[in-house]
This record gives C-alpha cells, sequence and structure tokens, in this order.
C-alpha cells in the first residue's frame, strides 16, 4: 500500500467556511462508494414520510459506473431541504453523509513527498475567500483520515509532454514556472497566459531527452525569461481565431454550459436528440444559440463574439484567484487527467480562461455581469475536474490541434477583449 504523504497549505492564502448556500448540491454529481451506500441503505430513508417511493441514489450511467446521489426534476439533490441544508446531516449528522460531501470543498492534491490542502473554488464562499484560513480545516480533514477515508497517497508524476518522461523534481521545476507566470500581477491576467503558452512552444521544440535534472531545470527558468518577449503580437491588432480553432472551441465551451449550477437536463432521449441538433448548431456557429440553458438570456453566436469590456474589480478578482491558485496548487495537471502530459494539461487550463469569458457572455447577454454571475460560470470551469468529456482523450486531441495551428494565444487574446 503506498504511503500517507504528509499536508501542506498553499504558499497562496485560503480562506472558507460554509454559509448554507447550497450551491454545491445544486448539479453536482455526488459519486457513492460501498461505504456511502451502506450508511444510505441503514438510515432506511423509505420508512421516512418525505420520502416515500423516492429513490435516493441512482445508477452513474447505464452500464455499471456504480451509484450517485439522486436529483430532483430541478437538479438538487435528493437531500438538499428548503433552508438549504443536507437532510442527512439534519437528522444523523456530519460522519452520516458522503465522503464527498464531508470533504467539499476541501482537497488534496499529491505531489510527490507531500500533499497539498486547498480547495474547490466551485463552493461560492471558496471562490470569495470567505471565512477562516484553510489551514484551520484541518481538524475535518484529519478526522476523516483517521476514519481511513480521504488520505492522500503517493502516485507517479505526469509526464512532462507527449515525449518526455518525469519525475517530481522534473515536474515541480516546470509547473513552478507556470505558478510564477500567472502570479505576476505586472501583467493582466490574460497577458499571463499567454505567457505560459509560449512557454509551452519554447520548451517543446526544446530536446529533453539528454538533460539532466538540474539543466533541466535551469533550461526551464531562461525559457521562462524568453517567453515574455513577443506576447505583445496577440494584443496589439486582436484578430478572431480561425474557423477550425473557433469550432473546437465552441465544441468544448459547450461542454462546459452542462456543469453550470443552473443547468437542467432530463435524462430522456428528447433531450438526448436535442443535444446532438445543438452539438451540430454549435459546430457550425451561426444564427441563434440554442436554448440549452433556461437561465441563459435568448442569444446569437455572433453575440458572443462582441468584446465584453472592462470588468468591474469585483469580477475581476474572483477569476484571478481562482486561476492563480490552481496554478499554485498544480490541481489542473495532477487530478483527473489521466495520460495528460504537464504541457497538455497547462494548454487546457489556459483555454478555460476565454471559455470562462464566453460563457459570461452566455450568461448574461446585454446586461452588465455580475459577480453572481462570474461565480456561476467558475462553478462550471471548476466542476470540469475529473468530468470526462473534458479529461479524456478526444479533449485531449481537441487541445493538441487548436496548439498545433498556433490559435491557443489568439483564442485567449481574443476573448478576453
Amino acid at each position: 500500500m503506498a504511503d500517507n504523504l504528509p499536508i501542506k497549505p498553499l504558499p497562496i492564502v485560503e480562506r472558507w467556511d460554509c454559509h448554507n448556500c447550497g450551491n454545491c448540491c445544486r448539479g453536482s454529481i455526488v459519486r457513492l462508494d460501498d461505504a456511502d451506500l451502506k450508511r444510505l441503505r441503514e438510515q432506511h430513508w423509505e420508512r421516512h414520510p418525505d420520502y416515500a417511493g423516492i429513490r435516493v441514489f441512482v445508477r452513474q450511467g447505464w452500464i455499471g459506473g456504480g451509484y450517485r446521489l439522486a436529483h430532483r426534476e430541478d437538479g438538487s439533490c435528493v437531500f438538499l431541504t428548503e433552508d438549504g441544508l443536507c437532510r442527512i446531516h439534519k437528522e444523523f449528522g456530519f460522519d452520516e453523509k458522503p465522503i464527498i460531501c464531508r470533504t467539499f470543498p476541501l482537497q488534496l492534491v499529491p505531489l510527490g513527498r507531500f500533499a497539498y490542502l486547498t480547495t474547490r473554488r466551485s463552493c461560492p464562499s471558496a471562490a470569495c475567500d470567505k471565512g477562516r484560513n484553510i489551514n484551520e480545516q484541518r481538524a475535518t480533514v484529519n478526522r476523516l483520515i483517521k476514519a481511513g477515508r480521504g488520505a492522500p497517497l503517493a502516485c507517479k508524476p505526469p509526464r512532462l509532454t507527449r515525449r518526455r518522461q518525469s519525475n517530481w523534481k522534473d515536474l515541480l521545476a516546470v509547473a513552478a514556472v507556470f505558478e510564477r507566470l500567472l502570479a505576476d500581477t505586472r501583467f493582466p491576467i490574460v497577458r499571463r497566459f499567454v505567457h505560459g503558452l509560449q512557454f509551452c512552444d519554447l520548451f517543446e521544440q526544446c530536446k529533453l531527452k539528454a538533460l539532466d535534472n538540474n539543466r533541466l531545470s535551469e533550461l526551464a527558468q531562461m525559457l521562462e525569461s524568453s517567453c515574455l518577449e513577443d506576447a505583445g503580437q496577440w494584443f496589439r491588432n486582436r484578430q478572431p481565431p480561425g474557423r477550425s480553432a473557433t469550432t473546437l472551441f465552441r465544441q468544448t465551451a459547450s461542454e462546459y454550459v452542462r456543469l453550470h449550477p443552473y443547468f437542467r437536463a432530463a435524462a430522456s432521449w428528447r433531450t438526448r436528440l436535442r443535444f446532438v441538433g445543438a452539438a451540430f448548431s454549435f459546430a457550425r456557429g451561426k444564427g441563434t444559440v440554442p436554448a440549452i440553458h433556461a437561465g441563459f438570456p435568448p442569444t446569437t453566436f455572433e453575440s458572443l463574439e462582441r468584446p465584453l469590456g472592462p470588468l468591474e474589480e469585483s469580477i475581476r478578482t474572483p477569476l484571478d484567484t481562482y486561476f492563480t491558485n490552481s496554478a499554485a496548487s498544480k490541481q489542473y495537471a495532477i487530478l483527473g487527467r489521466d495520460n495528460w502530459s504537464l504541457i497538455d494539461s497547462f494548454r487546457s487550463f489556459a483555454m478555460t480562461f476565454p471559455i470562462t469569458l464566453w460563457m459570461l457572455r452566455l450568461a448574461t447577454g446585454d446586461q452588465e455581469p455580475k459577480k453572481e454571475d462570474v461565480l456561476d460560470v467558475l462553478t462550471a470551469i471548476d466542476r470540469a475536474q475529473g468530468y470526462a468529456p473534458l479529461t479524456g482523450r478526444r479533449h485531449r486531441q481537441r487541445v493538441a490541434t487548436i496548439a498545433e495551428l498556433g490559435e491557443l494565444p489568439r483564442l485567449v487574446a481574443w476573448y478576453a477583449r
């Protein structure tokens, strides 16, 4: 059995406390392990008058896939009460809830010899750094680990590139470059992402096979300085990305829309056929955007290409914090991305920035975005962690194709207008 890893807080202070907003209980897929199922069965919800004839857990997928908590018709968890509380917690206590519910939004990211304790920013309180320093939440984490649940285990590092295998020292040295680039407040966040993408291109062009650990670290630092050069070309006269890259971008964005906290989709053949039609519309990218989300105002694909304009500080801050903290924790590269290289993961991470701004346009139409709007969009972005359509081979190939076309920096700059 792999050894448990010591836990450290991020070098960036994160704050969180639960404020009973219920956001994590709306639209979330809560997978259940055997212990979760055993507890739910022993709670005998079928005997409760409010749950007579109501299934509290259902199969995840048609064939196999395990079980998850059931949803109501509005997409909320079957156990969410009107006052925003969990019925399991209310009647049986904290320790009787599924493991995912007990740990969220706290998250452990294993990094070789230690694991970072961080947060999932699909929780609005975490996204706004609202609450106590999360290092004060260690008691909750330690209690779960002591009970044999959620302990961070040593694991293998991802590859550096598709051709270069890695060890943790090399990977952390290169990942530290991305962390420093995204934390460089001399530049706006859009420019920082372009710097990171230029580093990816330079790094992939180097012959890494013959480099030992020390020389690879020196190379990464040298390229870190070089990647700041010529970044201005993407901003002096911003041009829309080409047709192929735009099509792949819209296909990816449509997957993120499904993760919005107020997205509703009944499990029926009619819904599946509707989404097939919507997929063709997104690929074409002309005319009216399909009404795949009842909460979004009617709009056209052409409108989604218009400049969003300067964002207020209340909107910029959670955006900047989400991306800088994700870079510091390395969760964008470590969690839920089997067979991805670090470079591919960063490119996908960078692509979520223009998708965030595109979705903000989609969610607000002609209205000025509000803080609540960006928190909902960040929920969708964060929920992509481990979501198969956005972490599997098909999505990895989409990102790689856009990168090979040289269009990723253009996408980032274009949607940040």
